[in-house]
């Protein structure tokens, strides 16, 4: 059979510690076709491998090397 179509994202989620969910995007952390970070997991989805998906705040601050702040324009 030919292959026409795969799963775009894989997760395992544990309930039970949800710290210790991982996950991965076919085409990455960014769907915006130009960014850096739009093929940045291929690879890796490619080898079945999966990333750690923090839950917990402390948990997703240690795991942060990026930060953005969206806020409203001043009136």
């Amino acid at each position: 059979y030919e292959v026409v179509w795969v799963p775009s994202m894989r997760m395992v989620v544990n309930v039970g510690d949800w710290d210790k969910s991982r996950w991965i995007n076919l085409t990455g952390a960014s769907g915006h076709a130009y960014s850096a970070h739009y093929t940045d997991q291929t690879d890796k989805w490619a080898k079945g491998e999966l990333l750690d998906w923090p839950y917990k705040v402390n948990t997703v601050e240690r795991a942060t090397s990026d930060t953005l702040t969206l806020e409203p324009p001043a009136s």
